[in-house]
């Protein structure tokens, strides 16, 4: 996966124009997680991650089949630092490398609030706190899915991605609601109707994201195998809806 489609799948960032949204119906291996779950990942050894203001946080190194992954346990307060390095000191699959990352503010969304409805005729306005300054961009998806238990595969999701300018105000068009509301209240999961919602799946309910990330790129020409490194700090929020 080269870093273009790589930044697509984390960021829904499909669309090529600022200000501007689009609507696009995927099948079930075209969902951007699952296509993050079929990459490779690598060996990269030994990770640090060092705040601005000093503190440093070695990462544990966490592997099940191929899968290789790093995590560790931040407060809060850790990831409201001005910048961010990371540190490798190099493995089997990348050389070292070090990198700083501008820190990101937090995305606080103000409207809509989570379990929110929202009418397909009306767009749908957004707010969030305007706290980078105008700079940069923010990445809105709303999405449904029409799972089918009985046999997966069969399993659709319907979602509309936006690039807006990161100013705190921006709307999501009727004219793709609408598409959105038909895909979401026209599937079912495969089994008898319960009556139990669960967000982003069937029934007109719909699961919005706002996204907004920080990237900077490093040297990998110990590691031919790809386009470039780049490490990234995203700060996101979630909410549940319904689609009317």
């Amino acid at each position: 996966m080269n870093f273009e489609a790589f930044q697509n799948n984390l960021t829904g960032a499909t669309v090529d124009d600022i200000e501007q949204c689009e609507f696009a119906r995927l099948d079930n291996d075209q969902v951007p997680a699952a296509e993050l779950l079929s990459a490779q990942t690598l060996d990269a050894g030994f990770l640090d991650i060092t705040a601005s203001s000093g503190t440093k946080v070695a990462l544990t190194r966490q592997q099940a089949g191929e899968f290789i992954g790093y995590d560790a346990s931040l407060d809060a307060g850790f990831f409201r630092n001005a910048s961010f390095t990371f540190e490798g000191n190099g493995g089997p699959g990348v050389g070292p490398f070090r990198v700083t990352v501008p820190g990101v503010p937090e995305v606080q969304l103000n409207q809509p609030a989570n379990n929110f409805t929202v009418d397909r005729n009306q767009g749908l306005n957004l707010s969030w706190q305007n706290n980078a300054g105008g700079a940069g961009e923010v990445f809105v998806s709303m999405s449904a899915t029409n799972l089918d238990f009985t046999n997966p595969l069969n399993s659709e999701t319907a979602i509309i991605n936006c690039r807006f300018v990161d100013d705190g105000n921006a709307s999501v068009p009727a004219d793709l609601l609408r598409q959105l509301a038909e895909f979401a209240q026209s599937g079912g999961f495969g089994l008898p109707d319960f009556g139990i919602p669960i967000p982003g799946f069937g029934g007109g309910s719909v699961t919005l994201t706002l996204t907004r990330n920080r990237f900077a790129f490093f040297n990998t020409s110990q590691a031919p195998q790809l386009d470039t490194g780049v490490a990234t700090v995203t700060s996101s929020q979630v909410l549940s809806g319904t689609i009317q």
